[in-house]
């Protein structure tokens, strides 16, 4: 509840990473907030380490629990993660147990509350375990006549309230905690397809706008760790074209696409297997590293080492200019994913990006349309921050024709690479060719790919007599 008065209450923040980012800015001074989820989702996880934060900041909390979390466990449950210091516990952090009062009147629970509070004086209260005192109130009129005493009371005397409680905050029934409090934060626990999905979403924010949707979060021994949807962190906005461009360092390759991809633009590389993409794609960061341009490698197959060998005949110092990053294509989650990517642009100012293996992310992410989103979000997030894109793709060709399989990415993309091997007798060539372009001066000759044991060089036009696969490179129009 905010104070008669105050025209900009004072934002706390909570210390658990970018929760402050989706509440809207973090917890406003004297309001008071409802975690509310099942068992297990993390409610108690969350306040503890709001509560070790604000203590590390100097302020004091008192924190009471009820039967819900018995006391002699809490303590125990502090040290089983990092965040708790336990040299906070007693100065800046008390704990108090409701048990011995919770079959007293309402008055009386308030009342003790009330002398606790002016005995440490604490700038945040912590109830975790709401249901305990719910059953020990007398109904829900008792319940309102609780919450109502602590929230009007604490808002007067500036005191951030923080109450978890096991329910499912989905489920049509009245909860009067729900409009008592100025926000109400769900967290969710679920399986999908084998795996823990923990997500968080904010069903109310009094005086703030909170991100949409649910947003994934995981514990560890760190705490929580939060990763805002991506959907809801993405505006696109307007940035002036570069005129620039970013070579591979290849002439004959950085002719035939008038000097380089694009700068600050997103590169889809699509073709069979085995036809090159994974060797043109560090041709990319190798040549980012020629010119001190940091890279950030995306991969789902090759361990760092594996593609460090294979990147040798391209030269130049490309262990030392990027950095790989691999991982199983199992299991994955698009806004982790997502906010990984987010994270490393901006803390080695990435200009080169290549994601390796589009198609793998299929299987690893929970659905076709998140992936479908995701990329559509990278095509899109990279250029605004100045980066240039690369992204590969297999794509197995249609009998007859050199189409693309991948329908939502083509069309997103601002330049698209096709490389497909064809028949020549008795062997098998490698070509490539440059289906669209942002912006003219690109050569659309459909040319001859080498990769050996000196790299990767473009050569001489292929001449698509007598070879039918050759006759069609424009995008198919099947569904992804």
């Amino acid at each position: 509840m905010a104070q008669a008065g105050q025209a900009k209450p004072r934002i706390i923040d909570t210390g658990v990473p970018n929760l402050d980012l989706v509440l809207g800015g973090g917890l406003q001074q004297h309001n008071s907030y409802i975690f509310a989820g099942g068992s297990g989702t993390g409610k108690s996880v969350l306040v503890q380490q709001v509560a070790f934060h604000r203590a590390s900041l100097g302020e004091r909390v008192l924190f009471v629990t009820g039967l819900d979390e018995p006391h002699h466990n809490l303590l125990e449950h502090f040290s089983t993660f990092r965040f708790a210091d336990f040299k906070l516990v007693g100065p800046q952090i008390e704990t108090v147990s409701m048990v011995p009062f919770l079959d007293r009147p309402v008055p009386e629970k308030i009342n003790v509350l009330r002398k606790t509070v002016l005995n440490s004086r604490p700038k945040m209260v912590i109830i975790d375990g709401l249901r305990s005192f719910a059953a020990y109130t007398g109904g829900m009129e008792g319940l309102f006549e609780f919450l109502y005493g602590l929230t009007s009371w604490f808002a007067v005397e500036g005191i951030t309230l923080l109450l978890t409680k096991t329910v499912d905050p989905d489920e049509p029934q009245d909860n009067p905690e729900f409009g008592l409090t100025d926000g109400v934060i769900a967290l969710q626990r679920k399986l999908v397809d084998g795996h823990t999905v923990r997500c968080l979403w904010v069903r109310k924010m009094r005086g703030q706008k909170a991100l949409e949707g649910l947003h994934p979060f995981a514990i560890d021994a760190n705490g929580i760790m939060l990763w805002p949807r991506l959907q809801a962190t993405f505006q696109l906005e307007d940035r002036p074209v570069s005129p620039e461009r970013a070579p591979f360092g290849l002439p004959a390759l950085d002719a035939m696409l008038g000097g380089g991809l694009p700068e600050a633009t997103t590169t889809l590389v699509a073709g069979e297997t085995g036809a090159g993409k994974t060797m043109l794609a560090l041709a990319f960061l190798a040549g980012g590293a020629g010119r001190n341009e940091p890279g950030l490698w995306l991969g789902f197959r090759e361990t760092r080492s594996q593609l460090l060998a294979m990147a040798a005949p391209l030269g130049g110092d490309l262990g030392g200019q990027a950095q790989f990053i691999t991982m199983a294509p199992m299991e994955l989650d698009p806004d982790r994913l997502g906010w990984l990517v987010q994270h490393k642009v901006a803390e080695m100012g990435i200009k080169r990006l290549v994601l390796d293996g589009a198609e793998l992310l299929a299987n690893a992410f929970p659905n076709g349309r998140e992936r479908s989103e995701f990329l559509t979000w990278l095509a899109q997030y990279l250029p605004q921050q100045g980066v240039t894109g690369l992204i590969t793709q297999l794509a197995p060709r249609p009998a007859g024709a050199a189409g693309l399989a991948d329908a939502a990415l083509a069309p997103m993309a601002q330049n698209v690479i096709v490389l497909r091997q064809v028949h020549e007798q008795a062997r098998l060539r490698r070509a490539i060719a440059v289906l669209k372009m942002a912006g003219p001066g690109y050569d659309a000759t459909i040319r001859e790919l080498t990769v050996d044991g000196h790299g990767l060089t473009v050569g001489e036009p292929l001449s698509a007599e007598g070879q039918p696969a050759l006759e069609v490179w424009a995008p198919s129009r099947e569904p992804a």
